[in-house]
C-alpha cells in the first residue's frame, strides 16, 4: 500500500479540530465586546457571529471553505479578529469572512513583501 492511500487517523483530525475550537473560543468573548461596547456586528459572509455557539462559528468557517474552495480557518481569521480587536472601531458591521479571504489572497499575491497582521 502506498503512503497516498493512508488514511489520516482520527487523532490527527482531532487534534485539528481541539486547536481550532480553542482559536474559536478565544474570539467569542471579543467578538461579544466589539458588539455589546462598540456596536460592531462581526459576521462570516452574512452569517452574524455575535452571541453565537462554538459549532456555529466553526461551520461558518467551514461554509467558507466550501463556498470560496480556499482553506480558510480559523487560523486564519484568529489573527485578524485579534488585529480588528486593537483598532480605534464603532458602529460598524465587519464581514470578518471577506476581509479574511482578501487578506489571504493579498498575502498570496504579495509573497515575501507582504506584511502580516
Amino acid at each position: 500500500m502506498s503512503d497516498s492511500n493512508v488514511r489520516p487517523s482520527v487523532d490527527d483530525y482531532f487534534g485539528d479540530w481541539k486547536q481550532r475550537e480553542a482559536l474559536v473560543q478565544e474570539m467569542i468573548p471579543v467578538i461579544g465586546k466589539m458588539f455589546n461596547r462598540y456596536n460592531i456586528g462581526i459576521y462570516i459572509y452574512g452569517r452574524p457571529l455575535h452571541n453565537r455557539s462554538v459549532t456555529f462559528i466553526m461551520k461558518s468557517h467551514r461554509f467558507v471553505r466550501q463556498v470560496e474552495r480556499n482553506e480558510m480557518s480559523e487560523f486564519e481569521s484568529h489573527p485578524v479578529l485579534m488585529a480588528m480587536a486593537k483598532l480605534d472601531l464603532c458602529h460598524a458591521n465587519i464581514d470578518l469572512g471577506k476581509l479574511t479571504v482578501r487578506f489571504m489572497e493579498h498575502l498570496e499575491a504579495e509573497g515575501d513583501a507582504a506584511k502580516d497582521v
